[in-house]
C-alpha cells in the first residue's frame, strides 16, 4: 500500500476499499488519503479507520468526511480527531458525529467545533458533550449552539454556561436562545447565569426566571421528554406545553396550554379545550368528551412573539394553519396531525411503521391494502366516525387520492397526499419560482408562480426509495411525461401540476 502512487488511489472505489485488510490500510500516507474519491470512503469500516495513522487522517477533506459510514466513526480515537483539519470537520453529519466514542470527542478543538453544522451538533450525546475540552466549548457559536439536543442542554451547569462564548450566546436566534433557556435544569443552572446572556430585546424576571421575547422573535419551549408507547410510531421533538417561556420551563404555575385554552375562550370556542397527549400531540376535545374532535402538533419552526398589543384569539395564516395567540403573546401555528398514532398502528399490518414529521406529514410503511410502497399523507385535523371495519380505505387516484383510516373504536381521519421532506420541497420550489417564494399548504400542496402563472403542485401518496449517490441534491425530474420530486435522502414521489389551482 505504501508503494502506490497517490494518483493511483483515485481508482479505488467503495468495494475495493472494503476489501482491503485493516493492516494494509495502516500503511496509507497523507498524500494517498487525500487522493481517494469521496465515494470510496464509504468502504472504510471501524477496523480500517482504527488502523489509519493520525497524519493520514489529517489529509481528509470535508467531502471525504461526509462520505464515511456512521458506523465507521467508532474507529476514530482522540489523536485522529485532533488531527482532523477544521475545514474537514464541517463535512460531518449528525449520524457521523453521534458515532464517535466520547473519548474521541475529547480530541476536538475550538476551531473544529466552530465548523460543525447546527444539524451535526445535534448528534452529540450528553456523554460526548461532557467529554469536550473547555477550550472546545468556546467554539460553539450562534450558528450551531442551538442545534444541541435538549437533553444535552439539560445536563449543563453554571460552570459549563460560563465557558460558552458570551457574545455568541447573546447572538443566538430567539428560538435557539429560548430552547437553551427552557431546557436547562434549574437545579444546575441559576437564573443569573443566563440572565447575563440575554440577546438584545429579551427580558427576564430575575426572581422567577420568566422570559419575555421582543416582538417578532422566534420562540421555543421546553422539549417534551417522553417516548411513544409503541416503538413502531415516531414523532418529531415537540414542546411540553405544561411548561412556559421561562428558565427551565418555569415553576408550573403558568403554562402554554393554559394560554392556548384562553385563546379558544377569546374566540368563543370555550366549549372545547386542548389536551396534550404523552407523545406531544394536541387533541381538541369538547367539554365532557373523551374523544378528540381535532388533532394538531405545534409548528415549532414558526412560533413567534406577537406584536405588542396583540389580543388572544385564533386566526388562519396563508397556508391554512390555525394560529393561536395566547394572553402572553405567544403566536403558535398548529399543523394537522393523527389524533392517535398508536390507535392507527393497531389497525395496520404488524410490521407497519408510522413516522410523523414536523409538518404533520405522516409516513406509513404498509397500509395493508396491497400496495407495494409506503405512503406519505397529511391528515385532516378533524376526526369523524364510521361503521366500517377497522382498516385503511382508499378512494380516487393520483394526486386526488384519499385514504380514510378507521380505528378500532370507529373514529376516523382522512389523509391526502403530502411530500415527505417538506423543507426540501419548499427550497427546491423557491429556486424555480419567479419571485423566489413558495407556499407549502397544510393540505400537502405547494404553490408557486412560474412563467407568470400560479401553479399548484400536488404530490401522490406512494414514495419510492432510490439510490441517488452521496453528492445528490433534491430536485424535480421528468420521466415518460410524468414529474417526480426526489429529496436528498432518495425519497421519490410523483407529482401533478395544476395551473391556476
Amino acid at each position: 500500500m505504501k508503494a502506490f502512487d497517490p494518483t493511483a488511489m483515485a481508482g479505488f472505489d467503495q468495494s475495493k476499499v472494503a476489501a482491503l485488510d485493516p493492516t494494509a490500510v495502516g500503511g496509507l500516507s497523507a498524500d494517498q488519503m487525500k487522493a481517494f474519491d469521496p465515494a470510496a470512503m464509504a468502504g472504510f469500516d471501524q477496523s480500517k479507520v482504527a488502523a489509519l495513522d493520525p497524519t493520514a487522517v489529517g489529509a481528509l477533506d470535508a467531502q471525504q468526511m461526509a462520505a464515511f459510514d456512521p458506523t465507521a466513526m467508532a474507529g476514530f480515537d482522540q489523536s485522529k480527531v485532533a488531527a482532523l483539519d477544521a475545514d474537514a470537520v464541517a463535512g460531518l453529519g449528525k449520524a457521523q458525529l453521534s458515532g464517535l466514542d466520547p473519548s474521541a470527542v475529547s480530541g476536538m478543538q475550538k476551531d473544529q467545533v466552530s465548523n460543525l453544522s447546527k444539524e451535526a451538533v445535534g448528534g452529540l450525546s450528553t456523554a460526548q458533550f461532557e467529554a469536550l475540552p473547555d477550550t472546545a466549548l468556546a467554539g460553539l457559536d450562534k450558528d450551531n449552539l442551538g442545534g444541541l439536543d435538549a437533553s444535552v442542554m439539560g445536563s449543563m451547569t453554571n460552570e459549563v454556561i460560563s465557558k460558552l462564548n458570551p457574545e455568541e450566546v447573546k447572538g443566538l436566534a430567539g428560538d435557539d436562545f429560548s430552547k437553551l433557556a427552557t431546557n436547562v435544569d434549574v437545579a444546575k443552572v441559576s437564573n443569573d447565569a443566563l440572565g447575563d446572556l440575554l440577546p438584545p430585546g429579551w427580558q427576564m424576571d430575575s426572581s422567577t426566571g420568566d422570559l419575555k421575547a421582543p416582538p417578532g422573535a422566534k420562540i421555543a419551549f421546553k422539549e417534551l421528554n417522553t417516548e411513544p408507547a409503541n416503538s413502531d410510531t415516531s414523532l418529531p421533538p415537540l414542546p411540553d406545553l405544561s411548561k412556559d417561556l421561562a428558565i427551565g420551563g418555569g415553576s408550573g404555575d403558568t403554562s402554554v396550554i393554559e394560554g392556548l385554552n384562553n385563546a379558544l375562550d377569546a374566540a368563543n370556542a370555550g366549549s372545547f379545550e386542548f389536551e396534550q397527549r404523552a407523545d406531544g400531540i394536541l387533541n381538541v376535545k369538547a367539554e365532557g368528551s373523551d374523544d378528540a374532535a381535532a388533532a394538531f402538533i405545534p409548528d415549532t419552526a414558526n412560533m413567534v412573539q406577537a406584536p405588542d398589543g396583540a389580543q388572544p384569539g385564533i386566526s388562519v395564516d396563508e397556508r391554512g394553519a390555525y394560529v393561536l395567540t395566547t394572553d402572553k403573546g405567544y403566536q403558535i401555528p398548529l399543523m394537522p396531525a393523527i389524533a392517535d398514532p398508536d390507535g392507527v398502528k393497531d389497525v395496520l399490518p404488524p410490521d407497519s411503521k408510522i413516522e410523523i414529521g414536523s409538518g404533520g406529514q405522516t409516513t406509513i410503511s404498509d397500509l395493508g391494502d396491497g400496495r407495494d410502497k409506503p405512503i406519505v399523507g397529511v391528515p385532516s385535523p378533524l376526526t369523524g366516525t364510521s361503521d366500517k371495519d377497522p382498516g385503511a380505505y382508499a378512494s380516487g387516484s393520483g394526486a386526488d387520492e384519499k385514504i380514510e383510516i378507521v380505528n378500532q373504536d370507529g373514529t376516523t381521519q382522512v389523509l391526502t397526499p403530502a411530500f415527505k421532506d417538506q423543507e426540501e420541497i419548499e427550497t427546491a420550489i423557491k429556486a424555480l419560482s419567479d419571485d423566489g417564494e413558495a407556499k407549502l399548504n397544510t393540505d400537502g400542496t405547494v404553490e408557486l408562480v412560474y412563467g407568470g402563472q400560479k401553479i399548484t403542485l400536488k404530490p401522490h401518496f406512494d414514495v419510492e426509495s432510490v439510490n441517488i449517490g452521496i453528492d445528490a441534491s433534491a430536485g424535480i425530474s421528468q420521466e415518460d411525461g410524468k414529474f417526480f420530486f426526489t429529496d436528498s435522502s432518495g425519497n421519490k414521489q410523483e407529482l401533478s401540476a395544476v395551473t391556476g389551482g
